[in-house]
């Protein structure tokens, strides 16, 4: 259970990260600035992940398989930024951007997790992502209800499909090093790797590029895209252990999700005018359930508590009503 733990720890950095990409993503004048953007937060994390490989000294270099996998993290995470800070340039609702481009990713990763990685897949579980995805639309499709033009939808397209792929290949790298009896790949070489193939990214969309020099991003918005940046470290240091934890591809982001739906959703609403309503809060509940379906080691520990506690006297109690005595060892 080790992974949920990091899985929280990354839905709250996913959702600061959304907020920063937001105000970005609504103050750059071009596209070419995205990608200066994007290129930005790629340095952050190519810089933060060279200093953590010193400071606890490990060597810069990784075995192959582990080198492939970083660099095509990096270009699968500049594909994602990118998409992401398109999106909110766009006018996208932060809530259904996050939904469209983040939440439907547990379809094609249970999917993924199931023939892929031969997780175990089974009707419960069906029904725990069929809860967590009806929770998601509680949370994000009214916005997709507004007027106005939804060029977003694409960009929030490319984002999921950017993101389905981050959750493969840390998934993948993990499955890599354990086939070959390898020590974990350690963050710091993941980060550094990542994002050198980020600022590759940056430098080449600058090849055929117009000039950005002669519109610069604001120091403020620069101050943000690097905090950005130092989310993006945290996110991919909890992302990657939580899969060497062996977290289920399948269901990883069912902790994950409410805890980045309900932040992002409260920043859209402070910052950016975004509705929330009832409909918004009860789809957050609904990820509760969704996980103790789900999650394999989670489910026994419900059902005993449910038989232990008896939980239909608690609902005697809220009446007013007398119960009877419970049993320990009493059962459905």
């Amino acid at each position: 259970m080790e992974w949920i733990l990091w899985a929280l720890n990354e839905g709250f950095f996913m959702a600061l990260m959304k907020i920063g990409q937001g105000i970005v993503g609504r103050q750059s004048p071009t596209l070419w600035h995205i990608i200066l953007a994007t290129g930005i937060t790629g340095a952050v994390m190519m810089i933060v992940g060279f200093l953590i490989v010193i400071r606890q000294r490990k060597p810069v270099y990784v075995p192959d398989g582990y080198l492939m996998g970083s660099l095509a993290s990096g270009l699968v995470m500049f594909g994602a930024t990118f998409c992401a800070f398109a999106a909110l340039r766009a006018g996208a609702d932060m809530g259904a951007n996050t939904f469209v481009g983040n939440a439907l990713v547990i379809l094609p990763t249970t999917f993924i997790g199931r023939w892929s990685f031969s997780e175990r897949v089974g009707v419960r579980q069906w029904m725990g992502v069929a809860l967590g995805l009806a929770g998601a639309v509680c949370v994000t499709v009214p916005a997709l209800g507004k007027g106005g033009e939804h060029v977003w939808i694409a960009w929030s397209l490319g984002t999921l499909a950017f993101a389905t792929l981050m959750r493969v290949i840390p998934k993948q790298i993990a499955k890599w090093g354990d086939a070959r009896a390898l020590p974990p790949l350690h963050p710091g070489q993941m980060l550094f790797w990542g994002g050198a193939s980020m600022m590759l990214c940056m430098l080449l969309g600058f090849a055929g590029g117009e000039d950005v020099r002669r519109d610069v991003l604001a120091p403020t918005l620069i101050g943000i895209i690097i905090a950005v940046g130092l989310c993006n470290v945290v996110w991919w240091w909890s992302r990657l252990r939580a899969f060497q934890a062996r977290a289920p591809i399948a269901i990883k982001d069912l902790p994950s999700l409410p805890i980045y739906l309900a932040t992002a959703s409260v920043a859209g609403t402070l910052f950016f005018g975004d509705e929330m309503g009832v409909i918004k809060v009860i789809g957050l509940l609904m990820f509760l359930p969704a996980f103790f379906l789900a999650e394999e080691q989670a489910w026994p520990h419900c059902t005993r508590f449910l038989v232990r506690y008896r939980w239909w006297n608690w609902l005697l109690r809220f009446a007013g009503k007398p119960t009877p005595p419970v049993s320990v060892r009493a059962g459905f």
